[in-house]
């Protein structure tokens, strides 16, 4: 019988933090099934899904949590993959403009009120080209239950604002 544990780490950023880790997975006998990883101010921070036989998953806990010792935290959790909701249609969101407090919570949101899902979320500001100004980036997938409407999410996101860019593709994941 095998279990899938969710990891989240964080450290100080430095080279080796994911050489560290992932040794650590296959000296414990884990497999390591898939991940996300980013520096954030200074930071590193990432979140990754490993497989394990279910006798290695308290000694497996054990190992990731002795990394400690080197300044890397990890948070251990199992995955209930029975539990998983599967969403028949997914869309591929891409926003671009003005920054702004509060943009995050008015996109996700009007995500929630159509009874969509955020799966996945990246978010950046960047430098407007040519006037200088803060711009916002957000890429994401949203995925959406039987009775949700496309259209329906569409129009709640479109609302938010004139002056962002928004895009769609049908099928994000």
């Amino acid at each position: 019988m095998s279990a899938s544990l969710i990891l989240t780490i964080h450290a100080k950023d430095r080279p080796g933090i994911v050489r560290t880790v992932s040794q650590t997975v296959e000296a414990g006998g884990g497999n390591w099934l898939e991940s996300r990883m980013a520096r954030l101010a200074g930071q590193f921070v990432g979140i990754a899904r490993i497989h394990c036989a279910i006798d290695d998953v308290k000694p497996m806990a054990s190992s990731l949590n002795a990394l400690q010792a080197q300044g890397i935290f990890i948070d251990t959790l199992g995955a209930e993959t029975d539990a998983i909701k599967t969403y028949d249609r997914c869309l591929a969101v891409e926003i671009f403009g003005n920054d702004r407090k509060g943009i995050v919570n008015e996109v996700t949101t009007a995500v929630t009120k159509v009874g969509g899902n955020v799966e996945e979320l990246h978010t950046s500001i960047e430098s407007a080209a040519m006037a200088g100004n803060d711009m916002f980036k957000l890429q994401g997938t949203i995925c959406l239950k039987d009775e949700a409407c496309e259209e329906e999410l569409i129009a709640a996101i479109e609302s938010i604002s004139d002056d962002l860019t928004i895009e769609f593709k049908i099928g994000g994941n």
